[in-house]
């Protein structure tokens, strides 16, 4: 009985249909709700920033600065995050910031951090998940030197830290929203 051995060799080429980004940028605005676990939807902050994007074939890099309503403060935050894009968008980011108190009393330390509402933490830092739907509303055709595209999405976090009482406590704080963004990629 004698083995007969064949070389192979295979490939993963996800053929995507359509241009692909190559060094592009965008830049835009983001308009939301964001919300702690313990709460409902209808009773989250809601949120503004504005992000920036580098974008390479289907993968992309973008950081951004938004201000969201918490309890009864405002947090500014930072974020930065790496996407993939196939059709939709996902995302791994992380996001953190501060939450000012709401007067000069409450910079006091008999203050409680209650003041700033429902157990809103000064110093918040979440971890990320991203999906959206890009849909281009208008483009170059000619040039082909950028497009205006309009993203629904959800954004599930997962706060890991900000001076909650429980120390191990870890609790989701998510958001949903748009966002508007002009890019250098033409679709």
């Amino acid at each position: 009985m004698g083995l007969v051995g064949v070389g192979g060799c295979a490939t993963l080429d996800p053929a995507v249909p359509f241009r692909l980004p190559d060094n592009d940028w965008s830049v835009g605005l983001v308009g939301g709700v964001a919300w702690d676990e313990r709460e409902s939807l209808l009773d989250g902050g809601p949120l503004a920033g504005v992000e920036v994007g580098w974008l390479d074939d289907v993968f992309g890099v973008h950081g951004g600065l938004r201000v969201q309503g918490e309890g009864r403060t405002a947090r500014v935050t930072a974020t930065a995050e790496v996407t993939a894009w196939y059709l939709l968008l996902f995302g791994l980011g992380v996001r953190t910031g501060f939450a000012p108190p709401e007067s000069e009393r409450d910079l006091s330390s008999a203050a409680p951090e209650s003041a700033r509402g429902r157990e809103v933490p000064r110093w918040a830092t979440d971890l990320t998940l991203l999906v959206a739907l890009p849909i281009p509303l208008w483009k170059d055709c000619v040039g082909r030197t950028g497009a205006l595209v309009l993203a629904p999405y959800a954004r599930p976090g997962i706060r890991i830290t900000g001076g909650d009482p429980d120390p191990d406590d870890l609790r989701g704080f998510h958001e949903i929203g748009v966002m508007l963004r002009w890019s250098s990629f033409a679709f």
